[in-house]
């Protein structure tokens, strides 16, 4: 399991290396001293010594490696990641604990947890927190095969299931359905889609060429619709650092892929993000243009871009409509826009360079943390809450960092972002790098530790 794979576990192999090596030393050593020339009380003397420090020390290095590897959440004294579920109370969490580089799962409220794998993507959650997934790696020659496990959160036994795909030796990207029921696995070369519950496969295909070459980039996908699974592949274009986003869609009742549009080139995509109803994309390309598509063609709908600003940023709102920041002259302001990117009213926040606009506490009163460059690097911005619809706005905390602005993102689904109240609203690092939850104007309460 690659979670075993830490410092902790190299220094253990040669420590009980360097001690068999002195076992058949002493051995030797002793073998002569006291066996002279009798060869059986030499070989006697020799098995005594070796078993006897040889022994010892795997039996030490097993109670240790079972100590490090039996670490529970309340163990971590540095978190590096946190990736909240969409809903509820489940985050996937990864730090150090016991000597090596932990992943839980960890549920807030109950303080329930299933401990969990890290590769080159980190565990995903689906929208509704009832399961959860990730790659396993596998032993196989010439190289080591992926293995997609789920796990059931909802069911408090945590049912684990475990599939192998042929040749697949790439971490790929998994992707829930919104219920959690089905799971997309995507790898350069192909798309399988499995009942999550059992792993047995619903359907696949593969595109006529790779959805990406050497990187994945921000490729990413989400199920518009029980049977309809949507890709979006980044690809290199024209001149560097030039991006398009190739649009699949993959319908799983006629086990079709087709490519049904393109968006781009851009400078930049990141982040992507999709709307609840899957109809349409925010892509925000760098510095402060932020572009409004239709999610099956890549079409633009709208383009906001220049006017002064200098940093721009924007979300869904959970009734269709969208919240865009845009920063002039180091003053921030909210912009509320309707679904086809009109504007509709402006808020300002005071002085604010960048914004992490983290979703709503509460339909309607989005959360954001503003401040400067330097006030991020020292995680030292200032949570706000602000009424869309009144326009009046509230300082809830100061003094503090997202700790995970781009949840959607580092899950792999643009449209898995917070639903109003979730847990990406209120988690938050402080200067001294502990987790803490925001439950309301100026109310901390720490999880885990800082490093």
């Amino acid at each position: 399991m690659r979670e075993w794979a830490s410092g902790f576990l190299v220094a253990a192999a040669a420590a009980g290396g360097t001690a068999l090596v002195l076992a058949l030393a002493m051995g030797a050593y002793r073998a002569v001293s006291e066996g002279g020339s009798d060869a059986r009380r030499a070989d006697r003397a020799q098995s005594r010594i070796f078993w006897s420090i040889g022994g010892g020390a795997v039996v030490l290095l097993a109670l240790a490696a079972a100590w490090v590897l039996s670490a529970r959440p309340r163990d971590l004294r540095a978190v590096s990641w946190v990736v909240p579920a969409a809903r509820g109370e489940w985050i996937a969490i990864g730090g150090h604990a016991r000597a090596h580089e932990a992943v839980f799962l960890e549920n807030l409220e109950t303080g329930d947890f299933v401990r969990g794998s890290q590769g080159r993507r980190v565990p995903v959650i689906a929208a509704d927190g009832s399961r959860a997934a990730w790659g396993t790696s596998e032993a196989g020659l010439p190289e080591p095969s992926v293995a997609p496990r789920t796990v059931s959160l909802a069911d408090s036994a945590h049912p684990t299931v475990s599939w192998g795909i042929k040749d697949l030796h790439e971490d790929p990207l998994l992707v829930f359905s919104a219920d959690g029921r089905r799971l997309a696995v995507i790898a350069a070369d192909r798309i399988v889609v499995s009942d999550a519950a059992n792993g047995r496969t619903i359907a696949a295909a593969r595109p006529e060429h790779p959805f990406w070459k050497d990187s994945r980039g921000f490729t990413c996908a989400t199920f518009a619709g029980d049977d309809l699974l949507r890709v979006y592949a980044v690809r290199a274009a024209g001149p560097p650092p030039g991006q398009e986003i190739g649009i699949f869609a993959f319908d799983l009742r006629t086990r079709s892929l087709r490519r049904t549009g393109t968006a781009g080139p851009f400078s930049g995509v990141f982040p992507i993000l999709a709307s609840a109803a899957r109809d349409r994309l925010l892509v925000r390309e760098r510095p402060a243009t932020v572009h409004l598509l239709d999610a099956a063609t890549g079409a633009t709908l709208r383009t906001i871009a220049g006017g002064g600003a200098s940093a721009r940023a924007a979300v869904f709102l959970s009734d269709g409509g969208i919240a865009l920041f845009e920063s002039e002259n180091e003053e921030g302001r909210i912009v509320v826009l309707a679904p086809d990117g009109e504007e509709r009213r402006r808020i300002p926040i005071g002085p604010a360079h960048r914004a992490y606009l983290l979703g709503e506490s509460a339909a309607g009163a989005l959360v954001i943390a503003a401040g400067s460059g330097e006030d991020f690097r020292e995680r030292r911005g200032r949570v706000l809450s602000v009424d869309v619809a009144a326009g009046t706005t509230e300082m809830w905390a100061e003094g503090v960092l997202p700790a995970s602005p781009y949840a959607a993102t580092l899950s792999g689904d643009p449209g898995n972002g917070p639903a109003p109240g979730g847990l990406a609203t209120r988690l938050f690092f402080t200067p001294a790098g502990e987790l803490v939850e925001l439950r309301g104007p100026h109310r901390l309460r720490r999880i885990h530790p800082g490093g």
